[in-house]
């Protein structure tokens, strides 16, 4: 996707104002492995260049994959936000147990922020089969085991040092 400013509504958590539009310029790559990669500007002034901070993934059961990520792996959910009438789906970000703070509606707003993940519910989509092409999320767990899991949609998460 070419880069483009879209306007994000605003969100359920935190809650925000019916009227707030927050505009994002956002662009849509493609990982050496061909997993989708979405970036955004987060006006940060002291990153101009911008930063790496977040993962968006896809789910056909937003519900299962939010408590999924909040009861195994300890993530909070910071932002819940339907992008109705933009498109047909809604988004939850999560953050590690460290996060913490407002972030913005498709990650963090600095480069101070802990990194995130975002999990997309398209309404009226099916379980993907196949291949998603991403070899791993990895994580930090701070414990120095590592640990092999897989999110309720089977994208391989990897928890290391």
């Amino acid at each position: 996707m070419e880069p483009r400013v879209i306007d994000h509504g605003p969100s359920n958590i935190p809650p925000e104002d019916d009227e707030v539009l927050t505009p994002l310029l956002e662009a849509t790559i493609a990982d050496p492995s061909g997993f989708p990669v979405h970036l955004y500007n987060a006006s940060d002034a002291e990153q101009p260049q911008g930063v790496l901070c977040g993962v968006r993934l896809a789910t056909d059961n937003w519900k299962k994959s939010q408590e999924w990520w909040e009861s195994e792996l300890g993530w909070k959910t910071l932002r819940w936000q339907s992008n109705v009438p933009r498109e047909a789906s809604l988004a939850v970000l999560l953050g590690g147990p460290e996060a913490e703070g407002v972030v913005g509606p498709v990650g963090p707003a600095s480069a101070e922020q802990p990194a995130t993940v975002s999990i997309q519910y398209d309404y009226g989509c099916r379980p993907y089969e196949g291949e998603s092409g991403l070899e791993a999320i990895v994580l930090s767990a701070g414990d120095g085991a590592e640990e092999k899991l897989c999110d309720p949609n089977d994208f391989p998460i990897v928890l290391g040092a």
